[in-house]
């Protein structure tokens, strides 16, 4: 299954530096029901664009991961 969220993070503003996308990616990567992680971008409101494909009945499980480290979907 294909999602398509905008990730904002909770505790800070966003920097959109390399250390940062590479924490979300890291954090992505290791969140359940993660098959691939297609795209990690700056949204132009904020935050950043994510683009993965998981595994089927995953979602919800993937966004309370997201949620309890500190980042926030706005699907």
């Amino acid at each position: 299954m294909r999602l398509y969220t905008r990730v904002l993070i909770a505790a800070k503003p966003e920097t959109y530096s390399q250390a940062e996308t590479d924490e979300l990616r890291s954090t992505i990567a290791s969140a359940p029901g993660i098959e691939e992680i297609a795209s990690v971008s700056k949204h132009f409101k904020g935050g950043y664009d994510v683009v993965v494909q998981l595994t089927d009945d995953s979602a919800e499980s993937f966004l309370e991961f997201l949620w309890k480290a500190g980042y926030r979907s706005a699907i």
